[in-house]
């Protein structure tokens, strides 16, 4: 893409972010410094007017009420309080700033355009409902540093495809990826313990799980609807313990 042509689309989608940031990559890469030089300020005039966007207490988020596609959470929030970003459908890619350690219950339920989302190292907690129904992400990282993931925190993100669950996770909260129907792998570390019900109900493309065997309490309902698992990394040990609620070919 010629870098004029970023530019331009960066002009007229005033709301993103991420138009500048590519005027300013192609603007660079072309060696224009002057427009690469004006592109970011334009990007700072634009971040600077969304800063009266976000109603934040006591470093908590308590609700955004801008419009952009592309946003960055202001440094020093440490809570994106419950149902902060509720339903709003338009946002596309989320960057949480290294201070926040727990995001809420239904802080981002119901945002279906979200396609990319950058969570910070030193988090520890996804409340109930996070994430779910964000139907467009088909990627998270969660950090090694988590310790909590609620229920149904990603229930319904259908275009997600593989999930890593760090091992300093204690429980993973029931329905936990419920109806993740594109959901291909997903890995468990050595660490966590429990398994709720029905984390994996319904993930139809589900082919590959590795259960460590630290997971002394396992659920019911766990692997319901998952028609095409194929092969769960496991301890026999394991195996043992729970084949009454592991499918039989497996």
């Amino acid at each position: 893409v010629c870098f004029r042509d970023a530019f331009g689309v960066a002009r007229n989608l005033k709301k993103s972010e991420d138009a500048f940031r590519g005027a300013i990559l192609a603007a660079e890469s072309s060696g224009n410094e002057d427009l690469a030089n004006l592109a970011k300020l334009a990007l700072q005039d634009l971040e600077s007017d969304d800063a009266g966007k976000y109603l934040i207490l006591d470093g908590e988020l308590e609700l955004y009420t801008g419009h952009r596609s592309c946003i960055r959470v202001p440094d020093g929030v440490r809570v994106i309080a419950a149902n902060a970003f509720e339903g709003l459908n338009f946002l596309e890619h989320v960057e949480l700033p290294d201070s926040v350690i727990a995001i809420e219950s239904n802080a981002f339920v119901g945002c279906s355009g979200l396609k990319c989302l950058v969570l910070p190292g030193g988090l520890q907690r996804i409340g109930d409902c996070a994430f779910m129904g964000c139907s467009n992400l088909t990627e998270i990282q969660l950090p090694a540093g988590l310790r909590e993931l609620g229920s149904g925190a990603f229930s319904g993100c259908v275009a997600l495809e593989k999930i890593t669950v760090p091992g300093t996770v204690d429980a993973i909260g029931a329905y936990a990826f419920d109806s993740c129907r594109g959901l291909r792998t997903a890995e468990l570390e050595k660490g966590v313990t429990h398994v709720g019900n029905g984390v994996f109900n319904n993930c139809e493309a589900l082919t590959i799980v590795t259960m460590p065997s630290t997971v002394t309490d396992f659920g019911i309902l766990v692997f319901s609807g998952c028609k095409n698992l194929k092969l769960l990394e496991a301890p026999m040990e394991w195996r043992r313990k729970f084949r009454d609620r592991i499918p039989k070919h497996l």
